[in-house]
């Protein structure tokens, strides 16, 4: 077996929450080692887990990752996942393509904790842009599903 595949990790990642006017990804940074993988479990509302970059957040970059459109409702025995394997530590900005999710700060980075476009700074630069923009097809991660009691609490309020 491949030692680093051992050793890798999967890191959890709510997109939105069961308070359905709150508009965040829970954690909002992760860092994560090649070979692991960050699986995105959609809670309440309709969101993307999708790509862009420090410069332009809200817009996808060229071949983004993108979850596409994950509609969920109440009571749902079954949690949406998109999980993305993490190939190298070159950081990750990530948005909700929804309305004006982007600008209201659901957004979240992967491997960007040291970098000077840190999630804060990219939060700050969301929140002026002009659009949010979905990618085009659904990329760089496979759909799937967990049982609902498997799947991790999410927030009801802001942390």
């Amino acid at each position: 077996m491949n030692p680093s595949a051992a050793n890798a990790k999967v890191h959890t990642v709510v997109v939105g929450s069961t308070n359905s006017s709150l508009l965040v990804f829970t954690p909002q940074e992760v860092i994560a080692n090649p070979g692991d993988t960050v699986q995105f479990q959609f809670s309440m509302r309709n969101h993307t887990v999708t790509q862009s970059s420090a410069e332009a957040p809200c817009m996808p970059i060229a071949n983004a990752i993108h979850s596409g459109f994950v509609p969920v409702g109440a009571n749902q025995t079954m949690v949406t996942t998109f999980d993305v394997s993490i190939n190298d530590t070159k950081p990750i900005y990530m948005y909700c393509a929804q309305g004006k999710h982007c600008q209201e700060g659901m957004v979240m980075t992967i491997n960007a904790g040291n970098s000077t476009q840190n999630v804060g700074t990219y939060k700050a630069a969301a929140k002026v842009a002009t659009a949010n923009v979905p990618a085009q097809r659904v990329n760089g991660g496979k759909l799937g599903q967990v049982a609902a009691n498997d799947a991790t609490t999410v927030p009801l309020k802001r942390l």
